[in-house]
């Protein structure tokens, strides 16, 4: 489902008695992401590549 989807929910759901739109939760999950890499790399990452994994079943090896 993509974020703008029609299945979205336009609404802000509460949490915590907070309201929050879903792109902001994606938001905050990617910039603690990108602060445990960057501690771990011990470097700044300015540029990543995100993807989903795809799975073909067309009978030929993956």
């Amino acid at each position: 489902m993509a974020l703008h989807s029609p299945t979205t929910r336009p609404t802000r759901p509460t949490w915590a008695s907070i309201a929050i739109r879903n792109t902001d939760v994606v938001a905050l999950f990617l910039r603690h992401l990108r602060q445990c890499a960057q501690f771990d790399a011990g470097a700044t990452i300015e540029r990543v590549v995100l993807a989903r994994p795809t799975f073909f079943v067309d009978g030929g090896s993956p």
